[in-house]
């Protein structure tokens, strides 16, 4: 992650991994919480057999894109943030997304794609759930049982992030932008979530 790259920098050229320029140390905390988390749930589904538990992997799919961008798509450094506010990782903490940084990383770093994530339902995530429940039934979503302000309130963001972005792809049009959907899935698996499994 750029933040992570641009405010734990190592000193030592070795504390970054050859192939991807990430931060070795952080990279291998993940894969370690990773696996101690698939042993867990080899332990669940073990315990409940009826059960079906599904993990998402979102490490593979990222590293793979950072040790390989032209892979998909990338001409340029993915290592770099498009919210910042320059140096190597395009970072600043006082610059969050939605602030001019996709057109900085444009015009004054030539990027060639540029990709912005929308946010997920944000009314399905368990610590939401937990820790703003609603004491009417209503602000509850019928069909998925997440919370329906905060899952209006993300609909709400990526449909102006998506509109900023069309203005962005039509004043930059050797540029591709490309919004990245995180909503739409996982709202299909609440839905459904048999059809996944």
């Amino acid at each position: 992650m750029p933040s992570n790259l641009a405010m734990f920098p190592s000193a030592d050229p070795s504390g970054y991994e050859p192939d991807t320029g990430c931060l070795k140390q952080f990279n291998e905390i993940a894969v370690y919480h990773n696996k101690l988390l698939h042993d867990a749930l080899k332990n669940i589904r073990e315990n409940h057999p009826d059960v079906r538990v599904v993990y998402a992997d979102f490490f593979t799919p990222i590293i793979q894109i950072v040790e390989s961008p032209s892979t998909f798509g990338f001409t340029n450094d993915i290592l770099r943030c498009c919210c910042g506010g320059g140096g190597k990782y395009n970072f600043n903490i006082s610059a969050g997304c939605g602030m001019p940084g996709v057109t900085r990383l444009i015009k004054q770093d030539g990027a060639k794609a540029v990709v912005v994530p929308g946010i997920p339902p944000l009314g399905c995530i368990p610590p939401n759930l937990a820790m703003f429940p609603s004491a009417d039934p209503a602000g509850y979503e019928s069909g998925t049982g997440c919370l329906k302000q905060f899952n209006e309130i993300a609909v709400y963001h990526n449909t102006l992030l998506q509109n900023s972005l069309k203005k962005v792809q039509k004043n930059h049009a050797d540029v591709r932008v490309i919004y990245a959907d995180f909503f739409s899935p996982v709202i299909r698996i609440v839905e459904s979530p048999v059809t996944f499994g």
